[in-house]
Order: C-alpha cells, then sequence, then structure tokens
C-alpha cells in the first residue's frame, strides 16, 4: 500500500496576519451595529410603552401581540 502524500503549500505569515485583522475588523463593525441596533430597540419600546398609555384596551392588546413578536424576533 502507497500513503497518498498530503499536498503542502506554502502559507505567508502576512496573508495569515491580514486575514486575521480584516476578521477582527469585520467583528468589531458586526459588534458596534448590533450596540446601536440595542439602543434602537430601547428607544422605540420606551416610546412604545409611552403610546400605550394613551390607547385604549383593544388597541394595547394588539400591540403587545406585536411586542411578543418583536421579542421573538429580538431574540
Amino acid at each position: 500500500m502507497t500513503k497518498k502524500k498530503r499536498q503542502q503549500t506554502q502559507v505567508n505569515p502576512a496573508e495569515i496576519d491580514g486575514r486575521i485583522e480584516m476578521l477582527a475588523h469585520q467583528r468589531n463593525q458586526a459588534l458596534d451595529r448590533n450596540v446601536l441596533l440595542a439602543g434602537q430597540v430601547a428607544a422605540l419600546t420606551q416610546e412604545v410603552a409611552g403610546l400605550k398609555q394613551r390607547l385604549d384596551s383593544a388597541q394595547k392588546a394588539r400591540i403587545e401581540a406585536l411586542e411578543a413578536k418583536v421579542a421573538a424576533i429580538a431574540k
């Protein structure tokens, strides 16, 4: 039986470092977007709470159902 030799490829350390830096940058951008979105969700939640105080009970029930959907999506 002959063993197949694994094909060895040359790895450029600078390429690896560049790729790591690019991925770290993308990760940081995603985290920043998540923070911004969390702030927007918090602001909208406060706005909805204020609006709910001015609505009748049937409208409140519909809004609460929508809030439950939003909470499920946000998880």
